[in-house]
This record gives C-alpha cells, sequence and structure tokens, in this order.
C-alpha cells in the first residue's frame, strides 16, 4: 500500500499525469479545438444534464490507458458537432469539460484514488460552489453536496474504501495540491460561479 501511495503522489508531485494528458491531447484531441474554440459558461443543472445524457464509456488503449481527453473534443459531443464516443469518455474527461463549462474563475478538478485488490482505482469529480450554498461535487456519479471542506468531499467520494492518494488540479491541469493523507478540514477556496 505505502508503493500504491508513493506512486500516485509521485505522478501528481512530478506533473506526469497532467503531461501524459496533454501529450494525449495533442496526439489525438487537437481537431476538437478548431470544431468548438469556445465552451460556453453553463449552470450546474444545465451541465449535469449533458453529462447524465452523454453518460460515462471505459477509457482503453486508444486513451493511453486513462489520460484526461480534450474538454473541446466534449463540448463537440455535446453540442452534436461529432457522434458521441461510445469510449474513451470516463470521470476525468467528464469533470474537465465540466470544470470548463462552470467557468474558468478558478472551479477545479478533485481526484481520488484508492485501494481495490492489487490494483488502484479512483475517480474525478469537478468541484465548485452552488449558487444556493456550499462546495458541491459533479460528474458521472450525479450532482453530491453541499460539503464545507474538501476533507468532506474526498470522504464521500473515497466512501469506505482505503485512502491511496487524492489531487486537486485546475480546469488546465495543473496541480494545486496533492497528498497520501486525507486533507484538512478547512475550508479550500475554489472560485464562485
Amino acid at each position: 500500500m505505502m508503493l500504491a501511495r508513493f506512486a500516485h503522489w509521485l505522478g501528481f508531485a512530478l506533473r506526469l499525469y497532467p503531461a501524459w494528458s496533454r501529450l494525449y491531447r495533442w496526439l489525438y484531441h487537437r481537431k476538437y479545438k478548431r470544431l468548438c474554440p469556445r465552451i460556453p459558461q453553463r449552470n450546474v443543472e444545465q451541465a449535469q444534464e449533458i453529462v447524465d445524457r452523454l453518460g460515462w464509456a471505459k477509457d482503453g488503449a486508444s486513451a493511453m490507458f486513462d489520460a484526461v481527453g480534450s474538454p473541446h473534443r466534449f463540448e463537440a459531443m455535446a453540442t452534436g458537432k461529432v457522434p458521441v464516443s461510445t469510449k474513451d469518455r470516463d470521470c476525468d474527461d467528464n469533470a474537465c469539460w465540466l470544470a470548463h463549462t462552470f467557468g474558468l474563475s478558478g472551479q477545479r478538478m478533485v481526484q481520488v484514488a484508492w485501494k481495490r485488490g492489487i490494483w488502484m482505482d479512483g475517480h474525478f469529480v469537478a468541484v465548485t460552489y452552488h449558487p444556493t450554498g456550499g462546495m458541491i461535487h459533479c460528474g458521472n456519479w450525479g450532482v453530491r453536496g453541499p460539503f464545507e471542506t474538501l476533507r468532506e468531499v474526498v470522504e464521500d467520494i473515497l466512501g469506505d474504501r482505503e485512502l491511496v492518494g487524492w489531487a486537486m488540479l485546475d480546469h488546465e491541469l495543473r496541480v494545486l495540491a496533492n497528498d497520501r493523507k486525507m486533507p484538512s478540514d478547512k475550508p479550500f477556496p475554489i472560485g464562485r460561479q
């Protein structure tokens, strides 16, 4: 377990996971930025409805096994400019698009990893403030919250599984925080809609 925690932390501390995702986007998703150069802002309900409609599709070898895809690709599918893909559209892709569509005023993505047998598993969500108050997270698990702290968000995603690590990224995949232990109970400012 210690090795899994160290590998997760190292992947974000050295920015390897974001670099891997940027390479994937450059290789396979450049064309979508020309199709949808601008991602319009939407409120939480509108954005979550689109995520629910498009659904979740497992990443495979074509997504370099779990790279974060371009939010422009997701927008192209959401607006009908390209057919909805039956693969390579999982929680990290949903979270990245949500962080973009909520506005660029500090919206975040949170990734939580846990141990599953001898493997690591995990989940990505977009985190924002809801207009009625409280921090919420959105993604292919729906809208959940409100929460007061980042720790509560991580605990909700983790459930009763054993934490390997967590990371917080901005909408451009810049790593803002990363740890192998639970976050503190202090409120974490993430921007307002």
